[in-house]
C-alpha cells in the first residue's frame, strides 16, 4: 500500500514566504530548497493532505492501516505535533525527514 503524505505547514517554508528568514545562511538556503523540491514532488506524484491550521488536529477519514509519512515545517514543532497526535491514536505514522525542515535557530 502506498503511503499517504501529510504535509504540515509546507507553505510556511522560508523560500515560500520570505527569503530573509534564512538570514543569508547559504547552507540553510540549500536545505530549505531541497525540502521544497521534495514537497513539490510529493504534491505532483503522491497522495497527500496538507495541513495549514492546527498541527495537533488529525485530518478526517484516515486509514489506520495505510502508512502515513508526516513532513513539512518545522520538525521540532508542527511536524512532530502531527506525528505524536497520529501515533497516540494508533495510526501507522512516521516522520519523512527528507521532506521536513528543521526549526530555524531564531525560533
Amino acid at each position: 500500500m502506498k503511503p499517504l503524505y501529510i504535509i504540515v505547514h509546507g507553505s510556511n517554508l522560508p523560500l515560500n514566504r520570505d527569503i530573509s528568514l534564512l538570514n543569508h545562511d547559504f547552507d540553510r538556503y540549500e536545505e530549505c530548497l531541497e525540502v521544497i523540491i521534495k514537497l513539490d514532488r510529493i504534491k505532483k506524484d503522491e497522495e497527500f493532505i496538507e495541513i495549514l491550521g492546527d498541527s495537533g488536529v488529525i485530518p478526517n477519514r484516515l486509514s489506520k492501516t495505510q502508512p502515513i509519512l508526516v513532513c513539512g515545517a518545522y520538525l521540532e514543532l508542527c511536524v512532530e505535533n502531527q506525528y505524536k497526535a497520529l501515533k497516540s491514536q494508533g495510526y501507522n505514522a512516521e516522520i519523512y525527514l527528507p521532506g521536513t525542515l528543521k526549526r530555524p535557530k531564531f525560533f
